[in-house]
């Protein structure tokens, strides 16, 4: 461990493919939570479990670097509940810390962008997630990539000719 920081061999890199696998015993909230918080534009969230264990989530590009120490498993629930307020008052209750909230909330403000394109984006995502199909489309390139980054096993979006290819057997 370097400056009070875990190093790679240390962490458990975690992605929204690999949650399941690599912690299985979790409740699935917190795997939805953490799986969640691995599409991090920007910067990295070292997140230590209650049994000592550290996640590393994002690190998908340059920026901030945060630490959150959970202490009850609650924190999740609130979190993909009421977003910004569930964590602000899971926080309050102690259900989880953090040894700098300043860079904390920095690598959240700099993710704010995504986050809040995931949030609207939430029904549609949950239509496709639910209509069990194994190809989707959108007329917009953007919204197509972010349904596909808000889906818990992500398939790229198909180009409408291709699926009247595929439905014709061209």
């Amino acid at each position: 461990m370097k400056q009070g920081r875990p190093t790679m061999a240390d962490a458990i890199a975690v992605t929204s493919e690999t949650v399941d696998a690599l912690l299985p015993e979790l409740p699935r909230l917190v795997r939805m939570t953490l799986g969640f918080a691995s599409k991090l534009r920007h910067g990295l969230l070292d997140v230590i479990l209650p049994d000592g264990r550290t996640v590393r989530l994002g690190n998908n590009a340059p920026g901030p670097a945060a630490t959150m120490k959970v202490f009850d498993y609650g924190f999740a629930s609130r979190l993909l509940r009421s977003g910004d307020i569930g964590i602000a008052e899971a926080y309050l209750r102690g259900e989880w810390d953090t040894p700098d909230l300043t860079q904390f909330l920095y690598l959240f403000c700099v993710n704010q962008d995504w986050m809040q394109t995931m949030k609207i984006g939430k029904p549609v995502i949950e239509r496709v997630r639910q209509s069990g199909s194994a190809y989707y489309s959108s007329d917009c390139p953007m919204a197509g990539h972010q349904i596909e980054s808000g889906l818990e096993s992500p398939r790229a979006p198909e180009h409408p000719l291709r699926l009247l290819r595929i439905a014709y057997g061209l």
